[in-house]
């Protein structure tokens, strides 16, 4: 063999003898957690599964949301348009696929469009158990699983389609390849970990900030790590060549976008826009509210206490429950701060953009309360069981707020108009030949969607509304929409000055009115 090969030939045996250890590693996990001293903690985390499983299949039953109907807008296009076109920065490309997909088996359903999201939520359960038993242990996973399990944002975004839980997915399991590289540098977790990262910017270019997070936990961590088995060049160069293959991984990803130039669509839109500084701050301000506002939503407001409580435990402990010297939230600030005010780019109206960092707060929470729980200095035994009771109470608690509340159907995360239906039965009753129907963002969309499944005409969905006669046209009352008469008229282009005599009020709904008027 000639040199070149000889080293590449070596490379593949020690890539595959990596693989080797990497899937043993896998299947040892496995079986310890099935193990008999983990039996009733294995138990309760599959209730823990099933229960949320159960409590995400409920909220299926949800109407469309205009984030949704514009999902299935981008995913029912040619899978070469989904890929080669940016025309809405709601095109999460991954997700789109997957939805696309999807579609395939279940048909033009809202099931099959929320069939990949549901599927991540799903997971999102079974990789917070899984990271949470790799950075602390399996006591601490099991009441974390339960705290993702029954989050009222985090079941939320498991039943939109979005790519937001597929994108904290590949977070996750990012961070859980880094927890894992950190102990044995393996060649071909490395290789995991770029595929990973790069699948997460193909599902939303926003994977910067919770990658960013990943990559300085592992460089500060390497640093200061006192186990000498691993070398800390090693592991950098390691690092260095991932994230390489990452970023080329995911540049030819998004080439076909980058070729037509349809990604500027993303940075026309206004959230994205540098702030001045005291435009920043107001928006800082009002952005970090309501994000822990999302995040504790149907939570209890004892409960919210006791959980930031145990947050700030766990900082605390860090070295009592945890193997890894440098806690998991420390490279939050130090990554997303400098970030954050450097590209003064943050918005009120993407909260969501965060929620990446739930989870991480609930795993933190979960080991302050598992190192209160160990305080008791109890017997092993009654200690796990302890952990045990404390969980089951959680699955039997958190359920009863989350329908109690009732903070996801009242949400108006992805544009709700949930009377879309109702309005479209409506419509159908006195539709006319050169009527055409008007809405605005959340209830254009949402709207179309119901009139095509009932069989309502395109044209007086999309024909020109200047060339019609009557114009129905729908106006939100919801205030966070700001929607009048006025702007839903202009919205379509119509003079409001020249069809104001005709304006009547035709039905009335609990958030929306429907008007009619007369162009000619």
């Amino acid at each position: 063999m000639l040199p070149d090969n000889q080293d590449s030939f070596k490379a593949s045996v020690e890539l595959l003898g990596s693989a080797y250890n990497f899937f043993r590693d896998i299947k040892r996990f496995v079986k310890n957690s099935f193990a008999s001293k983990n039996r009733w903690i294995c138990v309760a985390f599959l209730i823990t599964l099933l229960f949320g499983t159960i409590v995400r299949i409920y909220y299926l039953r949800h109407p469309i949301r205009y984030d949704e109907a514009l999902t299935r807008v981008i995913a029912y296009q040619s899978l070469g348009k989904v890929v080669t076109d940016y025309f809405a920065p709601n095109n999460h490309l991954l997700h789109s696929i997957l939805v696309k997909s999807s579609s395939r088996i279940w048909g033009d359903s809202l099931f099959g469009l929320r069939f990949p999201a549901l599927i991540a939520g799903i997971v999102l359960i079974i990789v917070v158990f899984v990271f949470a038993s790799i950075v602390y242990d399996r006591e601490v996973a099991l009441i974390a699983s339960v705290l993702a399990a029954f989050s009222s944002p985090l079941v939320e975004y498991s039943v939109l389609a979005r790519g937001y839980t597929i994108l904290i997915v590949l977070f996750l399991l990012a961070f859980t390849l880094g927890a894992y590289l950190l102990r044995t540098n393996n060649g071909f977790a490395w290789v995991a970990f770029a595929i990973v990262s790069a699948l997460g910017f193909y599902t939303i270019p926003t994977m910067l900030y919770p990658l960013g997070v990943v990559v300085v936990w592992l460089i500060v961590s390497v640093l200061v790590k006192k186990d000498k088995k691993i070398n800390q060049l090693s592991f950098l160069k390691g690092l260095f060549v991932s994230l390489t293959a990452a970023g080329i991984i995911t540049f030819l990803l998004y080439l076909p976008l980058i070729l037509n130039g349809s990604y500027r669509i993303a940075l026309t839109v206004p959230e994205t826009r540098r702030l001045p500084w005291g435009e920043f701050f107001s928006n800082l301000y009002r952005t970090a509210r309501l994000t822990w506002s999302m995040w504790m939503r149907d939570t209890p407001l004892v409960l919210s206490v006791l959980l930031v409580c145990f947050f700030f435990l766990s900082i605390l402990s860090q070295h009592r429950v945890s193997s890894y010297r440098i806690h998991i939230f420390f490279p939050v600030s130090l990554w997303l701060v400098p970030l954050i005010f450097g590209l003064r780019i943050i918005s009120p109206l993407r909260v969501r953009d965060w929620l990446f960092l739930l989870p991480i707060f609930l795993c933190c929470a979960s080991a302050g309360i598992v190192f209160f729980i160990r305080g008791f200095q109890l017997s092993i035994s009654k200690t796990r069981l302890a952990m045990v009771f404390c969980a089951i109470t959680l699955i039997i608690i958190l359920p009863v707020f989350l329908f109690h509340f009732n903070g996801i159907s009242f949400s108006e995360e992805g544009g709700r108009c949930d009377e879309a239906e109702r309005i479209v039965v409506f419509l159908k009753g006195i539709l006319r030949g050169k009527d055409r129907i008007l809405a605005y963002c959340p209830c254009d969309l949402t709207i179309a969607y119901y009139a095509e499944k009932h069989g309502i005409s395109k044209d007086h969905l999309y024909g020109n509304i200047l060339l019609g006669k009557r114009v129905i046209f729908v106006v939100n009352k919801v205030p966070v929409y700001s929607q009048s008469i006025k702007t839903v008229l202009a919205y379509g282009n119509i003079d409001y000055q020249k069809v104001k005599r005709t304006i009547r009020l035709i039905s009335r709904f609990e958030f929306s009115d429907v008007y009619e008027c007369y162009l000619r």
